[in-house]
């Protein structure tokens, strides 16, 4: 058997182009919580204060996480990057 230069047809194929596949971010289950990621407009930055009051004062709004709340730090050769911006915006 040789499929070498032949088109092979991907099983889930017209799943994913008709739309009916579903994904991961397709479910819901009760009492999910959804999360919302807000970036620096500045590509190398000091950060001096985040504000989140306002955020906390919307409806819904459970929590806000930053940086500054976890010293967690990650990376592929060298865990040396903290996953949210702390002290400084390096992306």
């Amino acid at each position: 058997m040789t499929v070498i230069g032949k088109a092979i047809p991907r099983v889930e194929s017209k799943d994913k182009v008709t739309g009916v596949a579903r994904y991961t971010n397709d479910t819901q289950s009760p009492g999910q919580l959804h999360g919302w990621l807000v970036t620096s407009p500045h590509a190398h930055a000091r950060i001096q204060y985040i504000d989140y009051s306002a955020a906390l004062q919307i409806t819904g709004v459970h929590a806000v996480v930053t940086g500054a709340d976890h010293s967690v730090l990650v990376g592929s050769v060298l865990a040396d990057r903290p996953p949210l911006a702390k002290g400084k915006v390096r992306y």
